[in-house]
């Protein structure tokens, strides 16, 4: 492939792929796989992408992706979908950062960007892939969109994983065999295409700076039919057989993505598939409520009770949860005075009161998404990240509700991602990498195999069910980890107590501590309260919020701080490893 020109394209001549040479790969590739007889309408013999596949755009640096991306956003201005895939390289089982980022639109245009000969991302291309109102298309989109964050800082919204769309649109039929299915398998059932997927091309150096045929090929493959896939299941709901994707009524495609867009992917193997249950999707939206990761779990009650907690002269001290209410009266150091809202009025004289920071603490609060206002669902979302939150000193820590709020599971990650871009940029402030290696304490390997080997013989013991050969060789392990000539009872009840854990060596600080460190060393407490506004500041300017409490603010700074301040500026030095100030 030629290397001359503004552009590098894929061509027959010049710098362009003809029409003529794109009707060939699709014959060469698609067609021949669909016997006569089966030939779908529709996506394969009206409109079709592959019958206007026009150009394929191979992309090496800032200038050449400006033009791609001006043709990326023509292509989408009525048809908003593009289809989007990545590839890298592993290294001794280390994935490499994105090498190739391939994004094909309805109109017949890909473009292959390969970002790790590119010395610049511009900002053109970064808008294109943050644009909400533009659906990324394809399998586990949303990984791709968090690698691609990690590794060069490019936020990606509108990702729409196909496994849902299928298990959702398509005919019942079909749907038992999409559970769980790559873009290789959907494209088998949906189009009665086959992939090439061969481990050579898969497995390839995907950071050459020529990319072979195969691999230009297999990479527009992948791009081409996860757009392929989306509207195959279009058509199958809405019939727009033989009609132009620009005719059809947009507003009525989007309806069809409605609760599965940035949701990442979540199936599971155990159960049994059938045409009324879809795969889970983690916090609520369309599809069977599941087991989900922490991280993503909705709240399976409300957050606000909006008690309230009375001083003994009747003074609001606080709003607060139910149970923390119903502990006092437990106690026998408060008393119920009403029950709507549920008010407790203490015996005790508090030892403070309410400071000038009060007027949010004593405020009612919704439970509801503070960005879109959503009712059904939603997570506690902390504007500073926990990563962060938990090196700051205690009385910082303190009181921090007013930095906790409550968003849907798709507000939720779309914030997430506009983090992951304020936490790069601290990165480069603060010398301070986000490693791999964040664990102090790592897994000891031989006393690991020393516990399970113990643990193995003690159900041996009551079971008889090892044969002899493996009785010999875990009591060898025990033997010689102790250094014993036999094997006791005893000892294989404390070899199966032992402690796995060793100390990392590699362990130098995680990234949150290493910036919340810089920070207090060179401005103190100042600069901690001025970290909080920043992490608020990013929060309202990136996610808009359109219910948040009142009186919520980025300037918000606890009563308790403020005299902290002043000990910060009488020259008092911070202690890291006590998390204060000493002189």
């Amino acid at each position: 492939m030629s290397s001359s020109g503004s552009m590098q394209l894929i061509s027959v001549s010049a710098l362009t792929i003809s029409l003529t040479a794109a009707l060939y790969l699709y014959q060469k590739t698609f067609r021949r796989a669909v016997p006569d007889n089966r030939k779908r309408k529709g996506l394969w013999d009206g409109h079709a992408i592959w019958r206007q596949m026009r150009q394929v755009l191979v992309v090496r640096n800032a200038e050449e992706c400006v033009n791609a991306t001006a043709k990326l956003r023509q292509a989408t201005e009525k048809v908003k979908v593009l289809g989007l895939d990545c590839e890298w390289c592993s290294k001794s089982g280390k994935a490499n950062s994105v090498a190739l980022l391939q994004l094909a639109a309805a109109n017949g245009l890909c473009v292959l960007i390969q970002l790790c000969h590119m010395q610049q991302i511009p900002q053109c291309l970064k808008d294109l892939l943050a644009d909400k109102s533009i659906l990324k298309v394809g399998v586990a989109t949303l990984d791709d969109a968090v690698k691609l964050q990690r590794d060069y800082n490019i936020t990606t919204f509108g990702c729409v994983d196909l496994r849902y769309m299928v298990v959702r649109h398509i005919r019942r039929d079909l749907r038992p065999h999409c559970h769980g299915a790559g873009l290789s398998r959907l494209a088998q059932i949906l189009l009665n295409v086959t992939l090439n997927k061969s481990y050579r091309i898969r497995c390839s150096n995907w950071e050459a700076f020529h990319l072979s045929w195969q691999q230009m090929e297999y990479a527009i493959h992948d791009a081409f039919v996860a757009v392929a896939i989306f509207f195959e299941v279009i058509n199958q709901k809405i019939k727009y057989n033989g009609h132009e994707l620009d005719s059809i009524i947009w507003s009525s495609v989007v309806p069809l993505c409605q609760g599965i867009v940035d949701v990442k992917y979540k199936f599971n193997p155990k159960s049994k598939p059938n045409s009324e249950t879809s795969p889970i999707i983690r916090g609520g939206g369309s599809g069977n409520r599941g087991s989900a990761t922490k991280a993503y779990k909705a709240r399976q009650s409300i957050m606000y009770h909006n008690c309230k907690l009375l001083a003994p002269d009747g003074t609001l001290l606080c709003t607060c949860d139910r149970k923390k209410a119903e502990w006092y009266i437990y106690k026998d150091i408060g008393v119920a005075e009403c029950q709507e809202p549920f008010t407790v009025r203490l015996k005790f004289e508090p030892k403070g009161t309410p400071g000038p920071d009060r007027g949010y603490y004593l405020s009612e609060k919704e439970n509801r998404c503070v960005v879109c206002g959503r009712e059904d669902t939603y997570i506690r979302k902390n504007i500073v990240p926990h990563e962060y939150k938990k090196f700051f000193p205690e009385y910082l820590k303190n009181h921090a509700s007013h930095d906790v709020l409550l968003l849907c599971l798709p507000c939720h990650q779309n914030s997430w991602l506009y983090d992951s871009t304020l936490r790069q940029t601290l990165v480069q402030e603060y010398n301070a990498p986000i490693s791999s290696i964040n664990s102090p304490m790592v897994a000891d390997e031989a006393k690991s195999r020393v516990r399970s080997h113990a643990k193995g013989l003690l159900r041996h013991v009551k079971t008889k069910s090892l044969p002899e050969d493996r009785v010999k060789e875990l009591e060898k392990t025990i033997r010689s980890y102790y250094q014993v000539e036999e094997v006791t009872k005893e000892l294989l009840e404390e070899a199966a107590q032992i402690q796995t854990r060793k100390p990392n060596k590699e362990y130098t600080g995680s990234h949150g501590e290493k910036v919340v460190t810089a920070i207090m060393e060179k401005e103190g407490c100042t600069g901690l309260v001025k970290f909080e506004r920043r992490w608020r500041q990013h929060f309202v300017d990136l996610m808009q919020p359109q219910f948040l409490p009142e009186l919520w603010s980025i300037d918000h700074v606890h009563e308790r701080v403020v005299g902290r301040l002043k000990d910060a500026q009488k020259g008092l030095v911070f202690d890291k490893t006590q998390s204060n100030f000493h002189s």
